[in-house]
């Protein structure tokens, strides 16, 4: 079962009441509203006759009630505060910066251990590390730039594989069936033994 109650203070006195009568309870708490908003309000005193005597006229609804706390406490709107709110959260932001840490994948790490100079290392230290750790002898174009462009951000082009076939470093692999048009390349023996400073 429910119990209801209000407390309500002016000065020094105050009244309590509590009960589990949901009607008596909104009976009560409508009166002692009415009786403050009429406190609230001038007095003009009249004479009382059959006439003029108070007679209830049902409860003060929610709207009315939210309505009289609007007025007897009026809270400051948001667009008041807004510059104090702003500089405030300026003053001691609530967002924590935290720093990014670069992860190293297993490419990075072994291209961070060579001083590649120029497109030709870069292109050998590729080659070595798809057939070293994915055992991929022949590649493409577009499967050398797929681990140098997210490590170095920079890829390498038909000019870069043309001056390394020019090196002797790479050769181009002969297409016997001609069902792809994708053109392979290998390392040649001096691309095998190509050293890129460490």
């Amino acid at each position: 079962m429910h119990e209801y109650g209000f407390k309500i203070k002016k000065g020094d006195l105050e009244f309590e009441f509590s009960t589990t009568d949901k009607n008596a309870f909104e009976e009560q708490l409508s009166d002692w509203i009415r009786g403050v908003m009429k406190s609230e309000s001038p007095i003009v005193e009249t004479p009382i006759n059959e006439e003029n005597i108070p007679q209830r006229k049902g409860f003060i609804e929610v709207k009315e009630l939210v309505k009289i706390n609007e007025i007897q406490s009026p809270e400051p709107k948001m667009e008041e505060n807004f510059e104090e709110i702003l500089e405030e959260s300026i003053q001691n932001p609530k967002t924590e910066v935290i720093e990014k840490t670069e992860v190293m994948t297993p490419f990075k790490a072994y291209l961070s251990a060579f001083l590649p100079k120029n497109s030709t290392d870069y292109l050998v230290l590729t080659a070595k590390f798809l057939a070293d750790n994915e055992n991929v002898h022949n590649f493409s174009i577009k499967q050398l730039n797929a681990k140098l462009v997210p490590a170095i951000g920079k890829p390498i082009d038909h000019n870069d594989v043309h001056e390394a076939i020019e090196a002797g470093v790479l050769a181009e692999v002969p297409n016997y069936t001609d069902v792809s048009d994708v053109k392979e390349y290998t390392l040649t023996e001096a691309g095998e033994n190509y050293a890129v400073e460490q």
